[in-house]
């Protein structure tokens, strides 16, 4: 039976569905017995026409196996018509199964050589892609990594921020104290210059009244010669002078303690002025060392953002590169599939013209069969033919002249069932049966 293949086989017309039974149609065997068993018994055959019914038997059969013969020979080249037919088919099936399994070795050693080249494009490409995974795990930690000293720049940014306004609020707190301090000293300053000047301005009264006294007292002295009246009044006043002197004398070191004790405040205020003069140069060097961090760790961050700007970007690149891969293996995996759907779908229809030649096979060995059957019964006739033929001119002038007495002798009845049965032994086995 065909299965839907290229070229499907058709039984012939006039072969059966079944194998016909043995003998055929024609019983030829049955026949002779029938004739044996008629000379045997005598009925209906008479005494006097056996030898007739005898001879006409023998045309009969003589005719009936020359039509077989010519049957058979026509059957015989019919079934050789077809044999080569068969042959043909066979031969076209066996050029088509050749043209298969090369076309099947070509298409699997293509789909090997296919398999091999995208088992290696995926190994290479699973290969970059573990590396650019690893690539990727790397530049992650190390960008993780530069988030984490981002981080920690800008909370030591924040901290040096921090720091930095804490400076300039002490600075500037120090810097208010220290102007109240200079303010207050050269309020101090000012007042002890007044107090100075003030004390300089007693000092030279003082001295001038001193001066004053001298003179007064040079003129006592001269007018003392001129005046001894006047001593005792000039003596007394000489005392309170004295005394005057004296006191004034006093409040000179008093003023000149003063004026020391004025002029070590005023070196220890300009100490302190220094000193806080000093301070905020150190707070100002401070200020500006932190202005200098600070800007350092700006462009520090910058700098981190950029990088981490870049590593945004490489990791956007790998992204696409990874789907970019992964469409790739896609594809690959989609034409591994239609070839190894096209390899089934060709070893199906291998399978079908398998199927078809072992259906062709299967009946160019039953038409072989029948073949030798047919050969087989065409010998067997011929072998009866050719011994029914020395009673062919019996048979002719029975046929010429069929009112004419013809005397013919009768076998004996020995003789005649050896010959039936060496022509019973002559019939093939498949043709005795029935």
């Amino acid at each position: 039976a065909a299965h839907g293949g290229l070229f499907p086989v058709k039984p012939p017309h006039h072969l059966p569905d079944k194998t016909q039974p043995r003998g055929g149609g024609l019983r030829v065997g049955r026949v002779v017995s029938e004739i044996r068993h008629g000379l045997d018994d005598g009925a209906p055959w008479g005494g006097n026409q056996a030898p007739l019914s005898s001879a006409l038997a023998q045309c009969d059969e003589c005719r009936i196996q020359q039509d077989m013969a010519e049957m058979l020979t026509v059957k015989l080249a019919k079934k050789e018509k077809e044999n080569e037919l068969f042959r043909l088919q066979q031969k076209s099936l066996d050029e088509t199964r050749l043209s298969f399994e090369a076309q099947q070795k070509q298409l699997h050693d293509e789909y090997a050589a296919t398999t091999t080249e995208l088992t290696l494009a995926n190994q290479q490409l699973q290969r970059q892609l573990k590396l650019l995974q690893s690539q990727y795990e790397r530049i992650k930690e190390e960008g993780e990594a530069r988030n984490v000293a981002a981080q920690e720049q800008r909370r030591l940014r924040e901290k040096d921020q921090l720091q930095h306004r804490a400076l300039n609020k002490e600075r500037q707190c120090v810097i208010e104290q220290l102007t109240r301090d200079v303010r207050q000293s050269d309020a101090d300053y000012q007042a002890l210059e007044n107090r100075f000047a003030t004390a300089l301005s007693d000092q030279e009264a003082l001295s001038e009244r001193i001066t004053e006294l001298k003179a007064s007292n040079h003129q006592l002295e001269v007018a003392r010669c001129d005046e001894q009246a006047l001593r005792q009044q000039v003596e007394s006043d000489l005392a309170s002078c004295t005394q005057n002197l004296a006191d004034e004398q006093r409040k000179r070191v008093a003023s000149d303690k003063q004026l020391h004790r004025l002029e070590q405040e005023k070196l220890a205020l300009e100490e302190k002025y220094r000193a806080l003069a000093k301070s905020v140069k150190d707070a100002n060097a401070k200020v500006v060392d932190a202005d200098r961090k600070r800007l350092k760790s700006t462009k520090c961050e910058d700098q981190l953002a950029a990088q981490i700007v870049q590593l945004k970007k490489e990791n956007d690149e790998l992204k696409a590169r990874k789907g970019q891969l992964g469409s790739q293996t896609k594809h690959l995996n989609g034409k591994i599939a239609g070839l190894e759907k096209t390899s089934e779908t060709l070893q199906i229809k291998l399978n079908d013209a398998l199927d078809e030649l072992e259906s062709a096979r299967k009946c160019c060995r039953e038409y072989q069969f029948r073949i030798k059957q047919l050969q087989e019964e065409f010998v067997f006739l011929e072998k009866r033919k050719q011994k029914a033929e020395p009673i062919g001119p019996a048979a002719a002038m029975l046929g010429a002249s069929p009112e004419a007495p013809v005397k013919i002798t009768a076998l004996p009845s020995k003789a005649a069932d050896s010959q039936v049965d060496s022509g019973s032994a002559d019939i093939p086995c498949w043709m005795k049966d029935g």
